[in-house]
């Protein structure tokens, strides 16, 4: 059975937090995801925020899906 976990809306934690500090948990969270073999899903509305402090997040993903 697959397991993951889900987060939903990447920009609530930007809205509440500095990019770097959201950048830091993520990369904190997605490493001990990946350790214990845990997928993890991120959702985000791609136009609420500039392209920097998203794409800062986006890459710590290994895949990136966009949907119009």
């Amino acid at each position: 059975q697959a397991k993951f976990v889900f987060f939903d809306s990447v920009n609530s934690f930007l809205a509440y937090n500095e990019p770097q500090t959201v950048e830091m948990f993520f990369t904190y969270m997605l490493n001990k995801l990946r350790e214990s073999n845990v997928a993890g899903l991120g959702v985000s509305l791609s136009s609420m925020y500039p392209d920097e402090g998203l794409d800062r997040i986006y890459r710590l993903f290994d895949r990136r899906i966009e949907v119009e």
